[in-house]
């Protein structure tokens, strides 16, 4: 379950509102009233009810005047994306009912008396809880999520702060009141552990789903560092909680005629748990993950950032795959991410010796271009034909091949920041092994002579 800060406590809003924006939207949303059609019933239509001191009644707003004032709100209230229309209705619907309640000649008088802005528009935080992470600690930040243990005391303040509001609240029975609080507790409950913490300005339902896709570019970093941090058969995978799959297998073998039995258990999902502590966040600056992560920090991401983050999300799938072919599939996406390139000639020629320059010694540089090139054909055969075989050792050998070339984009990430600083980069060092190679024969000549 998640939870915005709002439904806790009351916030001061991040994003200033003045009082002439207020006072402007307050008027204009009279003007729509007065000019919008109001029943005693719904007659079957999709009206707006609105309750006034215990009456209801149904208005039908005027189109131009309703659309006229949402793009207003949007635009004076700097909304974007971060509040849906829906949201923005039901504000206006609010407005509406508090107009009415005071009365629209008091309120033309004094616009601020039905001031519900900040109940409206304010700044939350959401907490995500998460699973596959042991925090020693904490807390952590990474881009615009901080990872931290939600406790006890957490989980007993929010509780103690919702019992609070529903006290107050004049629309719940004592009884109702106790059900929700217990429902509530359990909830809450369910929260504790290792959980992703984000601020946002946004409505309640879109401030999740920004917190999670943000938690997911996190998750990706994680994923991707846990290479390393355990070998791939600790099986250390992380996510939100309950997607991450933990059980046991038992299976069972009997003789034919059932004079003799053997059984096997074995575990299933993920084994381990990645640890943050002063043993692994060194680890982490050392690869460089704080550093990739001032990336999700940027409003706009450069297209070379964005290639490394989206290959890094590749190779996060790849740790999560059981399957080989989905593993190759998913290590061949993030290395073509990288390895991009417009120029006329074939992909896997260019990513094959790409990675034999960018990774291999003078010695290995054939070979890992051969072998680069030869698991190229192989993935292709799957995309294609849907026929391949890949042994174990080919999908260790590429998800080490992949990892390499993601550490040292990474470390490189200052002077090679682009498709055009990549190809010129492989082309200088084409360009000196043809002139090592013209020295050598040189060389040679005089030998001979």
């Amino acid at each position: 379950m998640f939870f915005t800060e709002k439904f806790f406590q009351n916030n001061e809003p991040s994003h200033e509102i003045t009082i002439e924006t207020k006072k402007k939207i307050i008027l204009d949303s009279i003007d729509l009233i007065e000019n919008s059609e109001i029943f005693d019933r719904s007659y079957g239509k999709a009206y707006n009810k609105i309750e006034v001191h215990g009456r209801s009644f149904f208005i039908e707003y005027d189109k131009t005047r309703h659309e006229a004032l949402l793009k207003e709100i949007f635009k004076d209230l700097k909304l974007k994306h971060n509040f849906s229309k829906d949201y923005v209705d039901e504000f206006i619907i609010d407005l509406t009912i508090e107009i009415f309640k005071n009365g629209i000649t008091k309120v033309e008088k004094n616009p601020l008396v039905v001031d519900i802005f900040e109940d409206s528009f304010y700044e939350s935080i959401v907490y995500i809880p998460l699973d596959g992470i042991r925090m020693e600690k904490q807390p952590l930040i990474i881009g615009k999520i901080k990872l931290r243990e939600f406790t006890q005391i957490d989980a007993d303040f929010h509780l103690k702060n919702i019992s609070n509001l529903l006290k107050i609240n004049p629309h719940y029975t004592d009884k109702k009141r106790k059900e929700i609080i217990n429902q509530v507790k359990k909830e809450i409950s369910d929260l504790i552990g290792v959980c992703a913490e984000f601020k946002v300005y946004a409505d309640p339902k879109t401030a999740i789903d920004i917190a999670k896709k943000e938690c997911d570019k996190v998750l990706d970093l994680l994923n991707w560092i846990t290479s390393y941090v355990y070998s791939r058969s600790y099986r250390a995978f992380i996510g939100f909680k309950g997607e991450i799959p933990r059980s046991s297998r038992n299976t069972l073998v009997a003789k034919i005629d059932f004079s003799s039995y053997h059984q096997r258990w074995e575990s299933t999902g993920a084994l381990y748990k990645l640890e943050i502590s002063n043993k692994t966040v060194p680890i982490m600056h050392k690869i460089g993950l704080f550093k990739v992560s001032e990336f999700l920090k940027k409003p706009k991401l450069k297209p070379f950032e964005k290639s490394l983050l989206t290959a890094i999300h590749w190779f996060a799938d790849c740790q999560m795959q059981d399957d080989p072919e989905n593993e190759i599939l998913s290590l061949m996406i993030a290395m073509e991410t990288l390895l991009s390139t417009d120029k006329n000639e074939p992909k896997s020629s260019f990513i094959s010796e790409a990675t034999a320059i960018l990774l291999g010694d003078e010695e290995h540089k054939k070979e890992l271009k051969n072998k680069i090139k030869s698991l190229y054909d192989k993935r292709s055969r799957i995309t294609h034909e849907g026929q391949a075989q890949f042994k174990t050792e080919d999908v260790d050998y590429l998800r080490h091949v992949v990892k390499d070339l993601i550490y040292r984009m990474v470390k490189n990430k200052d002077y090679i920041n682009s498709q055009k600083a990549l190809i010129d980069y492989i082309s200088d060092k084409k360009d000196e092994q043809k002139l090592k190679v013209k020295i050598n024969l040189d060389e040679l000549k005089k030998i001979g002579n």
